[in-house]
């Protein structure tokens, strides 16, 4: 099956953002797993973390992402991958641990987040996460 045109890549991208976001407010990342190619080492980094943080009885607040304005290249006709580009926005975080100490975490910030899909076993998948400055 040939792939789809870009907006089925952009509404998967669109759904690991959203993902990560719930994986973020509650440690539970089976989307963003789901939705990651076996490749995707950025995508593993951020499960391991969410995994760490969220396993010693520690939680995150904040660091959730809204996302607008997803674009594709032009030319993402000829392109194996398909970068997908969206202007984010990223809340303030801090950590709480077990006792209720807060640490704080990432400080909010504005920048243009990429997700790369590529059409691997008849379904998009996520190959790449990164910042596109």
């Amino acid at each position: 099956m040939d792939a789809p045109g870009p907006l089925a890549a952009i509404k998967t991208a669109e759904y690991f953002i959203e993902g990560l976001n719930h994986a973020l407010a509650s440690g539970e990342t089976s989307i963003v797993e789901e939705l990651a190619a076996d490749e995707c080492e950025p995508c593993a980094k951020l499960v391991d973390g969410i995994s760490t943080l969220y396993s010693g009885d520690e939680w995150q607040e904040g660091g959730q992402i809204t996302f607008a304005d997803a674009g594709v290249p032009e030319n993402y006709a000829d392109l194996d991958q398909l970068p997908v580009q969206f202007n984010v926005v990223q809340s303030a975080s801090v950590s709480v641990d077990a006792n209720g100490v807060r640490t704080p975490g990432g400080n909010g910030r504005k920048y243009v987040m990429q997700v790369v899909v590529e059409w691997q076993s008849d379904r998009w998948q996520v190959v790449n996460v990164l910042d596109a400055k």
